[in-house]
């Protein structure tokens, strides 16, 4: 029989080879691959999820094996294989035009009127034209309205954009930025800093305005960050000094705007540029920087660690090492300001003072972790093990499974570890969560005690298996097996069903032949009608 593409779409019933051609002419195509035979693609659903779709070919082009993941049982063909063989049939009748010759065939005027109908049909492509043409005057005008068309183009009638639509929003935003930013490598004009301020800006105010599950703010912000600290670099080692008095004041303008309450990281970020540029301008970093502090003590206090630092390496550039000391341990209270005392004192070795503060933190604060680490670094520097292993037992028996290595290595030091070592592991295995014990466990290759844990919770299994194998491989076995049933249960795309055979390889190749072997037969008999995990399933048996 001649399974060609043509044939396989005239079995469609028509509606569903209607809905299928909508999707293909709509662009619901996400990506399309072919390797060799095999055709690997993704479409988006009208809920927004994406399916994959796999098609095989034999020799002769013919379609030996089509599959989509989504929950369509209607028949043997969906919408998405549809659209999905409609894209390859188009693609098999095209070829490759020499572009840059016909182009050069044709008049100034018919080369105009191209130009201007693509642009009246895609905005993008209109606004990346206004954008790298326009005058400079008209540039950050023009980002403004090329970031606000993006973004009203996927809102709502409300303003508000989607969780389906903000990665397309944001991809769409993202490529502004990397045009701007070669723009800037290009000339080097100080415009596109701005504009990558703009869209910062504009970025920020998205954040009560769409459903950014997937953290594209967060995205378009560090790339930002990333073209904004490159372009630092180079302008600070140009020795340009109008350059970059006028880079200075861009950034102490920007610091300025309002927007930056609402997303304090992008404005240490500013400030810390600020900082490398203040002997351009010192009284103006200094007003910006006193003023982030008063923000941060009346408002933003989780940030004031951060204010004040930037202060302190103001000072240490532009003052001396003790006048920036004595301002810092007016701050003494802020935590991340009496670490840096601490670990100033180690170093020093005023180990009385280190400890002091050490001890008045783990008194006056609900999470005494950092003080009890740091406490054991003073006790460890000053040679005073006995307070260490003290310190350390306590923290373990809290809870932190990384003081257990330490606690192990003083007490051999004291001879205290054969006597305790077993009585220890049973006060840890109700001290320590599920995870860490197990990992201690498996490290003094205790693997009874292991596998009797990984039976009362066997999703570890996937994480120790190779450990108990060794000792005991009959219930590793077991363990492994039933561990990929739970995984086959909530598979449903091709994707997952290769991860499942993975491990089922993984079995195999442990040892475990007879088991993996029972198993595949299992998974066949109750899966007989996903055909995806029976391709997959037969895979291995061949």
């Amino acid at each position: 029989m001649n399974n060609s593409i043509e044939n396989i779409l005239n079995i469609a019933p028509s509606k569903i080879y209607q809905r299928g051609l909508d999707y293909y002419k709509s662009n619901k195509i996400v990506c399309i691959e072919r390797k060799n035979n095999d055709v690997s693609a993704e479409v988006k659903g009208s809920n927004g999820e994406i399916y994959e779709v796999s098609i095989d070919f034999d020799k002769n082009e013919n379609v030996k094996f089509y599959d989509c993941d989504c929950p369509y049982g209607g028949g043997p063909i969906c919408k998405h294989i549809v659209a999905v063989l409609l894209k390859l049939s188009e693609d098999d009748m095209q070829y490759n035009l020499p572009l840059e010759e016909m182009l050069e065939n044709l008049t100034k005027e018919k080369l105009i009127k191209i130009i201007v109908d693509l642009a009246n049909k895609d905005r993008k492509i209109k606004t990346k034209l206004c954008n790298k043409f326009a005058s400079s005057l008209d540039k950050s005008t023009n980002i403004e309205y090329e970031i606000d068309d993006i973004i009203y183009a996927y809102s709502d009638c409300d303003g508000f954009v989607s969780y389906d639509s903000c990665y397309d929003m944001f991809m769409e935003i993202d490529a502004v930025v990397s045009d701007e930013f070669s723009l800037y490598k290009d000339d080097g004009s100080l415009e596109h800093i701005k504009n990558l301020l703009i869209i910062n800006r504009k970025t920020i105010s998205l954040m009560d305005k769409c459903d950014d599950s997937d953290g594209g703010i967060t995205t378009i912000l560090c790339n930002i960050k990333e073209s904004l600290f490159t372009a630092c670099d180079d302008i600070l080692h140009s020795n340009d000094e109008e350059k970059c008095i006028g880079f200075l004041s861009v950034i102490c303008n920007e610091v300025k705007n309002k927007s930056y309450n609402y997303w304090i990281e992008s404005k240490c970020d500013l400030l810390n540029i600020a900082v490398q540029f203040s002997k351009y301008n010192k009284s103006k970093v200094l007003e910006i920087l006193d003023d982030f502090i008063n923000q941060c003590e009346k408002e933003q206090k989780y940030y004031l660690s951060n204010a004040v630092l930037l202060k302190f390496k103001f000072l240490e550039m532009n003052e001396n090492e003790k006048s920036a000391e004595e301002f810092l341990y007016r701050y003494l209270y802020v935590d991340d300001i009496c670490e840096h005392f601490v670990k100033k004192y180690i170093d020093e070795k005023k180990y009385d003072l280190a400890e002091n503060l050490c001890i008045d933190k783990i008194k006056n604060t609900d999470y005494p972790k950092r003080w009890k680490s740091l406490l054991s670094s003073v006790y460890e520097e000053s040679k005073q093990f006995d307070k260490q292993l003290k310190i350390e037992l306590d923290s373990l028996l809290n809870g932190n499974a990384n003081s257990y290595s330490i606690v192990k290595k003083l007490m051999k030091k004291f001879d205290l570890w054969n006597k305790n070592r077993d009585d220890l592991l049973k006060k840890l295995s109700q001290k320590l969560s599920v995870y860490d014990y197990a990992d201690i466990l498996r490290d003094e290759k205790e693997y009874d005690k292991l596998l009797r844990l990984v039976q009362e919770h066997r999703l570890l299994i996937k994480s120790y298996f190779p450990f108990i194998a060794t000792e005991y491989p009959e219930d590793a076995y077991k363990l492994y097996s039933d561990y990929i049933i739970y995984l086959a249960e909530r598979s449903s795309s091709r994707k997952e069903y290769q991860s499942c055979c993975k491990e089922i390889k993984t079995l195999y190749n442990a040892g475990g032949i007879a088991e993996a072997k029972r198993l595949v037969m299992f998974l066949k008999n109750k899966y007989q009608r996903k055909p995806a995990f029976l391709d997959e399933l037969n895979k291995l048996s061949n």
